[in-house]
């Protein structure tokens, strides 16, 4: 009797520990899914047909109900989403999964309302969570809330975060006064601490000097180019330097006015915007800028001071700046 026991009960844990490891296979294509934000309806399928109850929390410590829902909103069965999001057990509150969840569903079905509802609980409860800030946002910004989230993102402690910089700007872009100090003044710390990122670039350039102005800055720059391919220095100098004043946050426009005036002659000219590309916030150390202002100094017989341009454009090895050195320094 005792060995029948015996064999009943490791036949029992033999089986358990099989569909631990049969969920476990699934789950790792389910969270290559979720990482890369690439979900395949043959995952979604397996996922569907294995039991969530046992295990009921994946190996990354998500609930197994959520990341079905979750899948079922992605495939548009928001019906099928909220019956089991309604119909499981939450496993871990303090996560308010189930709440951001439902959230994205009345989102997606334009029940705005209940939407904001569910997002501003697990908002409240998660606060530095970038999902739940990403939703609230999106509520609030639907609402025309201003207020709310400028307070929300001023009291937030996750600001070293660019995801929630990037949520935040997007969302008053629209909302914001022409004259709003205080935005703008957050949109230049934002260049500020990141400096090499393109959208919160592209999202500041709109705040602080207006989307259409902007969108002119980059076909004059198209332009400009074109013109310099067609060595007329003289119209892409002009086309560059329109660019300039229309946005000023861009590097390369400084730059690319500056190279086309020198190759117009106009040195001096040519000076004032190489240092202003020097000194702007994106500006990457390849040297370029370095050495149009060595030509230009050289240019203006002050060899000192293009020799020391010269010989700061070879240690960031700009490769043009070498034969130039030795050509005018060397002597």
């Amino acid at each position: 009797m005792l060995r029948f026991i015996i064999i009943l009960f490791s036949a029992v844990i033999c089986y358990l520990n099989f569909i631990v490891f049969k969920s476990y296979v699934i789950q790792t294509n389910v969270v290559e899914d979720f990482n890369t934000l690439n979900f395949k309806e043959e995952n979604y399928r397996k996922l569907e047909n294995t039991e969530i109850n046992f295990p009921n929390i994946s190996a990354t410590g998500f609930p197994m109900y959520a990341l079905l829902a979750n899948y079922k909103i992605m495939f548009q069965d928001f019906n099928g989403a909220l019956e089991i999001l309604n119909n499981n057990k939450d496993i871990n509150p303090y996560l308010r999964v189930r709440e951001s969840l439902k959230a994205e569903v009345f989102f997606r079905l334009g029940v705005r309302d209940s939407s904001y509802y569910y997002s501003k609980i697990a908002f409240d409860s998660l606060p530095r969570n970038s999902r739940h800030f990403r939703q609230y946002v999106t509520e609030l910004t639907w609402r025309k809330d201003l207020d709310e989230i400028n307070k929300i993102f001023l009291k937030s402690k996750s600001k070293s975060n660019q995801e929630y910089w990037l949520t935040y700007l997007s969302a008053v872009i629209n909302l914001k006064a022409n004259e709003d100090n205080h935005i703008d003044s957050l949109a230049k710390v934002a260049l500020k601490k990141f400096p090499k990122d393109n959208k919160i670039k592209a999202i500041v350039g709109y705040i602080l000097y207006g989307q259409e102005n902007i969108k002119k800055s980059y076909v004059l720059f198209d332009e400009g180019i074109k013109s310099y391919n067609e060595s007329d220095f003289d119209s892409a100098s002009k086309k560059f330097i329109e660019a300039v004043k229309l946005n000023p946050i861009d590097y390369s426009f400084k730059e690319n006015a500056g190279m086309s005036l020198i190759n117009k002659g106009n040195f001096k000219e040519a000076i004032t915007y190489l240092e202003q590309s020097l000194n702007t916030i994106d500006k990457p150390n390849d040297g370029k800028a370095e050495y149009g202002l060595g030509m230009c100094y050289k240019e203006l017989k002050q060899k000192a001071k293009s020799c020391e341009y010269l010989s700061k454009a070879i240690r960031l090895n700009y490769k043009p700046a070498f034969n130039y050195f030795s050509q005018n320094c060397n002597k």
